[in-house]
């Protein structure tokens, strides 16, 4: 079974595009003083922009305070470098949020200004940053082009620090692209740059520890993760330390170290649970349940398996669900085993007829409490499942991830722009006009609509959404269902009425695709809807049906 990397390791990238100072922590307050004297609103934007780059190394909800004063400053102001600077750490900001959408869309927007104003080394640090993007999608060819296009420009800045950020954010994207001894390469003349003890080395040191990894040398994981966490718990950066120890993990438990891989991951756990990292607490409950699994302790290993699913956007995958089930039968074989070996012991005092009965009504009355508890279990689980759908709705996250390519679409004439282009104009017409609201929605009448082939539309569909056409559609319609089946507004309506109005031709239809994308029926979702917004606590949770 393959290791969770914690995704963690592209914060290293987007500090390293951005141009991140860390500095002692009476800082926010030095510059809060500077905030209540007189000064300019030039001024007073930059002492904004300085106080949001910091929290977000520590708080995302103080540094959205402060981009959002920014904002309101940037109002009365003429475009300027600070703009820029400003542009690029709230593009930062969206990618710690996973909306890269909305990343891109602002990254645009500065490196327009930039050009415009001349901004040379800003424009390194922004392409820099839509490489790193380009990276979290998995578009690792399209990373690396970005960034070989960036070397005229290095050559012009021509400084330590430049090279030294463009050497390492090359190597990391050949990682990636599985071109192990070029990374090897660029990490060397990374070295080169990094002073000893500083956050350059930790970074170097890092990203060793994961090439390392990557070609199997796990002494040499372990050692330049332990290197590059000393150096970040020195400097207190918590993102590069989490990094660093699920390194050592990694490490530990590739050599079959389980203990040590579990002491590890606990750390990351507990950090990340209190410094709401959910990225680096998602794969710290995959790495968890990966080293109690191998140390056959199927029961923990299950629930923290179980917690990673809930978390991680992609709950539904069929790969995710196939390792659930394989903890599922080895926990439930490690049961029967013991149910076996308790059978065989009952049949040696089988001699006394009346003990026999007695044991057989007290087994009766544990099995009847286990299988409560398991219904209590698995009705807190849909409720989680719930939870999840509805925290997608109110971050209206949009994370696009495009599907790998398949034979089907091996001779297609569409370029990987025009590709793009019909994906944006596939979801305007999908988001804003929702055009799934059409009962008789095929994949000839979107494509009419959209003036294209059909082939065409259907391969962008697969290729940039993973789904079937009729999944794609389906999966918008329920998506629509959710929001109104918890909106206040709605509640005098029927859920085969809310089916009807979301474009489903049956209730049955609807109800068979809304437990597929969500986990549950409509009926469930709109009770415990209810009761996890506080409108009827306690009323719906056992009385709803699965």
């Amino acid at each position: 079974m393959k290791i969770f990397i914690t995704t963690g390791f592209f914060y290293l990238l987007v500090c390293l595009g951005s141009q991140t100072t860390f500095a002692t922590t009476d800082k926010p307050d030095s510059l809060r003083n500077i905030l209540n004297q007189p000064e300019s609103d030039s001024s007073k934007l930059n002492t904004l922009i300085e106080l949001a780059e910091y929290y977000l190394e520590s708080n995302l909800d103080s540094a959205k305070i402060y981009f959002d004063l920014g904002e309101k400053q940037m109002a009365s102001l003429k475009p300027s470098e600070a703009f820029t600077r400003y542009y690029h750490k709230k593009a930062d900001y969206f990618v710690k949020l996973g909306n890269f959408s909305v990343a891109q869309k602002i990254l645009l927007k500065s490196l327009r200004l930039d050009d415009r104003l001349g901004l040379g080394q800003n424009y390194y640090s922004d392409r820099d940053l839509l490489a790193v993007i380009q990276m979290r999608l998995g578009n690792n060819k399209k990373a690396i082009s970005i960034r070989k296009s960036l070397s005229p420009l290095v050559r012009k800045l021509n400084n330590d620090k430049t090279y030294y950020k463009y050497f390492i954010n090359l190597g990391v994207a050949y990682i990636y692209a599985g071109r192990l001894d070029s990374a090897r390469y660029y990490f060397h003349h990374a070295y080169v740059y990094a002073k000893p003890n500083t956050f350059n080395r930790a970074v170097v040191a890092v990203n060793l520890a994961f090439l390392n990894y990557n070609m199997r040398k796990y002494d040499k994981t372990i050692q330049y993760g332990k290197e590059a966490a000393a150096i970040a718990k020195r400097l207190q950066i918590d993102e590069l330390y989490l990094e660093a120890i699920t390194d050592i993990s990694n490490g530990d438990y590739e050599l079959g170290n389980y203990d040590r891989a579990i002491e590890y991951s606990t750390r990351v756990m507990l950090l990340a649970k209190r410094k709401k990292l959910n990225l680096q607490l998602d794969n710290a409950y995959g790495n968890l349940a990966l080293a109690y699994e191998g140390k056959k302790d199927y029961k923990t290993s299950l629930a923290f398996e179980k917690k990673y699913a809930i978390l991680h956007d992609s709950l539904f995958n069929q790969k995710m669900s196939k390792q659930i089930n394989e903890l599922e039968i080895k926990y439930e074989t490690e049961k029967k085993d013991k149910a076996l070996v308790l059978k065989q012991n009952k049949i040696k005092i089988k001699n006394i007829e009346l003990f026999s009965l007695l044991i057989g009504f007290l087994l009766l009355i544990a099995a009847a409490a286990f299988i409560f508890r398991l219904y209590r279990k698995r009705n807190r689980a849909y409720l989680a499942l719930v939870q999840k759908q509805m925290d997608i709705m109110a971050c209206e996250t949009q994370v696009s991830e495009e599907a790998s390519h398949t034979k089907k679409y091996k001779d297609s004439s569409l370029s990987d722009e025009r590709k793009d282009a019909l994906g944006h104009e596939l979801e305007k017409i999908m988001k804003k006009d929702k055009a799934f609201l059409q009962p008789d929605l095929t994949l000839g009448k979107l494509a009419q609509q959209m003036d294209i082939n059909s082939k065409y539309l259907s391969q962008v569909i697969h290729e940039k959404f993973g789904e079937s056409v009729t999944d794609f559609i389906n999966l918008q319609r329920v998506n629509e269902a959710s929001r109104l089946l918890t909106d206040p507004g709605y509640q005098h309506i029927s859920v085969e009425g809310i089916a009807e109005m979301v474009g489903f031709g049956s209730k049955s239809t609807f109800n068979v695709a809304f437990k597929k994308f969500t986990g549950v029926t409509p009926s469930f979702f709109m009770n415990a809807a209810k009761s996890l917004s506080g409108k009827e606590a306690g009323k719906t949770g056992n009385k709803a049906t699965i």
